[in-house]
């Protein structure tokens, strides 16, 4: 193959990537990340580009954030949830009460 049909061939691939990505965005992916009303898709939603499973949800904190860093000077008291690490409590998914 002569390389003007190799670059045809590889621009060929490359519009056809760009036509794909651009088809997702605008049918799918759009509905769950370029949202303007306030609502949130959850972290499962997202993930699973289902459109049926997508339960859109307003972001609310009712309950008071604390941080306990546990080291000699903790006292024991009850606490509800322990999350270690900051990716398992970044509350990205939004919802009522995301970071706990």
């Amino acid at each position: 193959m002569s390389y003007k049909t190799k670059l045809k061939f590889l621009f060929l691939i490359l519009i056809c990537f760009i036509a794909y990505h651009g088809l997702m965005w605008f049918c799918i992916t759009k509905q769950v990340f370029d949202r303007n009303d306030g609502m949130m898709i959850g972290d499962l939603g997202r993930l699973s580009y289902k459109i049926n499973s997508y339960f859109p949800r307003k972001t609310a904190v009712t309950l008071p954030r604390t941080h306990y860093i546990l080291n000699s000077d903790f006292q024991m008291r009850q606490v509800d949830v322990i999350t270690i690490g900051d990716s398992f409590s970044n509350g990205g998914g939004g919802g009522l009460n995301p970071y706990y």
